[in-house]
């Protein structure tokens, strides 16, 4: 299931949508996504202290291997972790925007989306 995400008061680089994968944190286990964004991802897992550097492993959408990603803690909460990816090469972008902006063009966009972020020349379904 996918769904965007408003931004409220929290401070990210780059709109979310829901996104119900799993991923691995290397050396720790595999834990189920709550939301992804080009930028970042929350993650429903133990907790990390804010700063923590991490391994991400995970699998998108019509991309035949997994894709790897260094990433730091952002946030922590009760929840999970907030996690904002660190150093994407362009061989791992390509296909995490492929993913966000396939999904993103799934579902109505919210009035705050259309707000904070325009068009951006696509076209909502609704």
């Amino acid at each position: 299931m996918y769904r965007t995400q408003t931004m409220s008061a929290e401070k990210r680089k780059s709109p979310r949508i829901d996104l119900y994968t799993q991923v691995r944190i290397k050396h720790e286990g595999v834990y189920n996504v709550k939301d992804f964004g080009l930028s970042g991802l929350f993650i429903r897992s133990p907790q990390f202290k804010p700063g923590d550097k991490i391994e991400l492993v995970m699998s998108l959408p019509e991309e035949p291997k997994p894709v790897r990603l260094g990433a730091r803690i952002t946030r922590v909460t009760a929840e999970g972790i907030g996690v904002e990816f660190l150093d994407v090469p362009p061989r791992t972008k390509i296909p995490l925007e492929y993913c966000f902006n396939v999904f993103k063009h799934t579902l109505p966009m919210p009035d705050s989306w259309e707000r904070d972020y325009g068009n951006n020349g696509g076209t909502a379904v609704g």
